[in-house]
């Protein structure tokens, strides 16, 4: 299992978890290099105007390896 996994096992079945809950759940160092890394991106903000984030395919492979 990858560093990445429980990170990228937020998104899914679709989910697009806000940055505030990424941020409780996993390091903030671990969230800023999957968005570096690109294996999620913003999609939007949730109605309080806080970005939330989707899962790239990139992220689905190094999710599912």
């Amino acid at each position: 299992m990858n560093k990445y996994y429980k990170l990228l096992m937020e998104f899914t079945n679709g989910s697009t978890p806000y940055v505030g809950l990424l941020y409780r759940r996993h390091t903030k160092e671990l969230v800023d290099e999957a968005i570096k890394l690109n294996y999620i991106v913003q999609c939007g903000k949730n109605t309080y105007g806080e970005p939330i984030f989707t899962i790239t395919s990139l992220g689905k492979s190094i999710r599912d390896n």
